[in-house]
């Protein structure tokens, strides 16, 4: 591969320096705004085609409310939060190495979640632990996170559009083919549901018999409002908020219960989708509705048990894996924080009356009332098709912190490109080779990624020229942000400071 370091330039940190402070201590402003790895990635770029592919043949609309929402949650909204110090957060995160940092969800306290959970009792909170360090703090950017799906919730429920239905020629030709019967779906979902019940209450996952059916019903409630956001907008939503709230709320204190219930809901939405997406595909292709229905359990079970060996053979099989610098796994620790947060401590102390986040809960109401601005400007003010591009139900899906915060300059610009230029100037390549384009592009790279995963898990060696590419065994991707990091190491002055005589490379500091 050449040149890697491209996958996440800090171009701002390029050009504002890395300072001369204490080394591995970056400058205020390239933690909290300049760096890609640690901060908020102002004006980051990347030149790794898996960030900017799937724009190809994304909805430009769509993407500038993904742009304005990003920009103002991540450029403007996260640094704010940190410099104005909401919720007395900035003196709380001034730790050498991710000094100044308002992203990185590890440092949402003092102390590591684990902290905070008892073994002895299927991981539920330890009181006497928790007690020791509250009130616990979220960082700023962490707490956007939350305020951004609160805001979600409300804004796709109550999102408003005027749309004429009808059935199109795919829909009428369809009707040729035996629909599949409504009982085949009730009584598939009747097996699950007793095999859920069986698993939570003969497991460790003690999750109420009753959370089962709750499950059911908020993703029945849902369905409808996040699936009409998707399918006018291509943008999925998800319950993974809004079940661990919920369920956190009902069983506080409770790890595994409440984890298992957002994994569920969660997991039971995006099959719902992916199901109404396939048979919508399937409609197009003109595929009688059994087989397609039959490709899809199939598909569905054999998927379980990869997932499952995959899985299993991770945790127990892959050794250091973990600990090297060879895997980010953002989102992992995303959700181990995430069992601390609504799990263990539980949304009442985290969100409750009274605490230190509790105003966030205004974000529901907020969120509830933003879709109606458009709507009843358009219906009363200024007829415009332009209203539409509002959509506040997308503006608010605030995905929150990646492995590198690149996913906004090179992403707009190559939408601008596909969807505005080439659509204008070049329409039949647009509309014959685009959409082929992008999907050799991501295939690619999927097929890249699994044999590369695949050597790594199987502790296979193999020798490339990684040209241009720091030693990120011993600095960060963007060791140009901090004082005293090379291309290669560390400065003497930074082991010293460690308390080491000898730097990564071998090199003797005495």
């Amino acid at each position: 591969m050449f040149a890697p370091a491209l996958q996440a330039i800090a171009i701002a940190c390029v050009f504002a320096g890395r300072g001369s402070g204490k080394p591995g201590v970056m400058t205020e402003f390239n933690a909290i705004a300049a760096s890609v790895s640690n901060g908020s990635g102002l004006f980051g770029l990347t030149f790794d085609w898996t960030n900017w592919i799937p724009q190809l043949c994304t909805a430009f609309v769509r993407q500038l409310d993904e742009c304005r929402r990003n920009i103002a949650f991540l450029w403007i909204a996260t640094p704010l939060a940190y410099q104005l110090d909401m919720f007395g957060l900035t003196k709380i995160f001034r730790l050498d190495y991710y000094s100044y940092s308002p992203l990185n969800p590890a440092l949402g306290s003092r102390v590591s979640p684990r902290y905070f959970y008892d073994k002895t009792q299927n991981y539920n909170i330890n009181m006497t632990a928790y007690e020791n360090v509250a009130p616990v703090h979220l960082s700023a950017n962490f707490i956007l996170c939350y305020a951004s799906s609160f805001l979600t919730i409300t804004a796709a429920a109550s999102h408003v559009r005027d749309e004429v239905d009808g059935l199109d020629k795919h829909v009428k030709m369809m009707e040729a083919y035996p629909d599949v019967p409504d009982w085949f779906y009730l009584i598939f979902m009747g097996v699950c549901t007793a095999g859920a019940l069986l698993i939570s209450l003969f497991t460790p996952f003690n999750m109420p018999w009753w959370g089962i059916f709750l499950n059911i019903l908020l993703v029945g409630v849902f369905v409808v409002p996040y699936g009409a956001i998707q399918a006018i907008t291509g943008v999925g939503m998800y319950l993974n908020v809004v079940s661990q709230f919920v369920i956190g709320l009902l069983v506080p204190g409770q790890t595994v219960a409440v984890m298992a219930f957002k994994s569920w809901g969660t997991n039971n939405l995006i099959q719902a989708f992916a199901l109404s997406s396939d048979m919508k595909l399937g409609q197009y292709l003109h595929i009688p509705p059994y087989a397609l229905i039959t490709a899809q359990f199939v598909a569905t079970f054999i998927n379980s048990l990869v997932a499952t060996a995959a899985c299993w053979y991770m945790m127990f099989n892959t050794g250091d894996l973990l600990g090297s610098t060879g895997w980010a796994f953002n989102m992992y620790q995303v959700f181990y924080n995430a069992g601390g947060i609504w799990g263990a401590i539980g949304p009442q102390r985290f969100f409750g009356i009274g605490s230190i986040h509790g105003t966030l809960m205004w974000c529901f109401l907020i969120g509830a009332l933003c879709p109606l601005v458009p709507w009843l400007a358009n219906k009363y003010v200024v007829k415009s098709r332009y209203w539409a591009m509002f959509n506040f139900a997308i503006f608010f899906q605030f995905a929150g912190p990646q492995s590198n915060q690149v996913y906004i300059v090179m992403p707009v610009l190559c939408a601008v490109f596909a969807q505005v230029y080439l659509f204008n100037r070049n329409k039949e390549f647009y509309q014959k080779y685009l959409y082929v384009m992008g999907a050799a592009f991501d295939a690619a790279a999927g097929i890249v990624s699994l044999v590369i995963s695949m050597f790594s898990v199987a502790g296979i060696a193999y020798s490339g020229y990684w040209a241009l590419n720091p030693n990120t065994d011993n600095v960060p991707l963007d060791y140009y942000c901090y004082p005293g990091a090379d291309y290669n190491d560390w400065s003497c002055e930074y082991y010293l400071n460690m308390g080491e005589n000898v730097t990564a490379s071998g090199q003797s500091c005495v």
